[in-house]
């Protein structure tokens, strides 16, 4: 008859104050210590990143605050430009591309505002259009008097925008640099859609633009801009990854209004 220790399991019998039981020991401890390491590191990183931001060029973001054609107002969940005089009625809600500052739209967004338009630039937390939860209602109410509307935005603003395209206030969804990451064009074929690109822009996802523009019924259309890159569609300086413009700041903005005025004001 066997004895009941014959029955027990195998045990580590090395004795706790071991070379290889110390060793084990050393081994889980740097083992935890790597992984604690690891994991502080992409912390600070995603704090660096978050915290970093693109500002807008100080000189032309003045020159735009004192335009006397225009009004410009910080209104906390979103920078608001309008023409001085009477606005025509039509209003534009605009995102921001990620990390860049929404004053850094107010230059190349003047000259809708000029026009009549009445342009409302979102602020969403830490400069990043995904980030906005709400409602287009949080934005569109500091604009009572608008009664037609387009959203847009620029690289990561313009997907957030798409987003709201199936809101019946929606008109017209104008994207800068940008695509839509769903189906929203091809769901919604009522909506008129424009998207402007750089063909020096070297941030952005080729392969992704040629998916959306798939979807594209008769009334939506794009257009590339000569000599113009990813950061020009904005007033922030240069970003990194982008390519090189053949075009100056003034140039590519002038580019770029020639074919988004038109589009807002049915030109």
């Amino acid at each position: 008859m066997p004895s009941p220790a014959s029955n027990t399991p195998d045990r580590d019998a090395t004795p706790p104050g071991s070379p290889k039981k110390r060793s084990r020991r050393r081994l889980w401890t740097i083992i935890l210590i790597s992984v604690s390491i690891l994991i502080l590191g992409a912390l600070a990183a995603s704090i660096v990143w978050v915290s970093s931001s693109f500002p807008a060029d100080a000189q032309r973001l003045e020159s735009v605050q004192s335009d006397e054609d225009l009004t410009y107002e910080d209104l906390g969940k979103a920078i608001k430009l309008q023409p001085a005089q009477e606005p025509t009625g039509q209003g534009l809600v605009f995102f921001p591309g990620a990390k860049v500052e929404p004053p850094a739209y107010a230059s190349v967004l003047s000259e809708a505002a000029e026009n009549g338009v009445t342009v409302l630039i979102a602020k969403p937390p830490l400069n990043i259009a995904l980030l906005h939860l709400g409602s287009l209602d949080d934005i569109m109410d500091l604009a009572p008097e608008v009664d037609s509307w387009a959203v847009g935005g620029h690289s990561m603003g313009g997907v957030k925008a798409c987003e709201y395209a199936d809101d019946q206030r929606v008109a017209k969804l104008l994207l800068f640099a940008s695509y839509c990451a769903s189906t929203e064009v091809e769901d919604h074929p009522g909506l008129d859609v424009l998207a402007l690109y750089g063909d020096r822009d070297e941030v952005i996802n080729r392969q992704k633009v040629e998916g959306f523009e798939n979807q594209f019924s008769e009334n939506a259309s794009s257009a590339t801009l000569n000599g113009v890159t990813h950061a020009q569609f904005g007033d922030y300086g240069l970003q990194p990854g982008d390519g090189t413009a053949l075009v100056s700041l003034s140039e590519a903005h002038q580019l770029i209004s020639g074919r988004f005025l038109p589009f807002l004001l049915d030109r």
